[in-house]
């Protein structure tokens, strides 16, 4: 049963339409808290036989339940995938207008520096260079915090998800509960799903905006965890 359509649709998605109920062939409706989800069409001696007819629509459920988990785990890969491809063009970006733009220009000094023809003068070019290196590797390093956090690696989602409020531009607020430690794939998701909606926030909710990120474990959850 496709909902947006209102229909039945078969195997590929293209609409079925229900054959009428004859001596020869029988509908069964599969319903799930009072909402039809599949249909059966079976012959009609299966009518004969309820308990086969109702194991046949529990495998129909759970086939559909599993075809629900599948669509929604390609789904959210893809949204990974995505934010992965984001991420890695705001770091050419960024590494090609900061770090790699900082690096040339200390590079034009040291050919500079070169040239100098007296002490006072090679003195100032050398600390412009110093000062300027020192930013430079101050901004790769901010780089490379951007790509994983220490934090998340060291001290786990909560203490990074803080760190990452704190250094927001707009006021974020973090509420944690029951979080511990998970596997590094899914405390990066989080951890940068959640960097993208406060960015998000950031840029189009105004002046004014506010977030608060709330990060709660069920009690089922941490009974599964532990």
């Amino acid at each position: 049963m496709d909902p947006e359509a209102a229909t039945y649709v078969d195997v590929a998605g293209e609409p079925l339409k229900l054959p009428p109920g004859d001596q020869e062939m029988s509908v069964t409706r599969v319903m799930r808290s009072g909402w039809p989800v599949a249909a059966l069409i079976h012959d009609s001696q299966l009518q004969t036989d309820s308990d086969l007819v109702e194991a046949l629509a529990e495998a129909s459920l759970l086939l559909l339940e599993n075809w629900r988990l599948l669509v929604e785990l390609r789904a959210s890969r893809s949204r990974l995938i995505g934010m992965a491809e984001s991420e890695r063009r705001r770091l050419e970006r960024d590494i090609h207008d900061g770090a790699q733009q900082s690096l040339l220009a200390i590079q034009l000094k040291v050919v500079l520096a070169r040239e100098a023809t007296d002490i006072e003068s090679l003195e100032r070019q050398l600390g412009a260079i110093q000062r300027e290196a020192q930013a430079a590797g101050e901004e790769l390093r901010q780089l490379a915090h951007g790509i994983y956090p220490p934090e998340l690696h060291d001290l786990g989602l909560a203490v990074a998800l803080r760190s990452m409020a704190h250094r927001s531009s707009i006021p974020v607020r973090v509420s944690s509960r029951g979080i511990g430690r998970y596997p590094e794939a899914i405390e990066a998701a989080l951890y940068f799903c959640t960097r993208e909606a406060i960015q998000n926030a950031t840029k189009h909710a105004g002046p004014g905006a506010n977030v608060t990120v709330s990060a709660t474990v069920s009690r089922q959850q941490a009974a599964r965890s532990s």
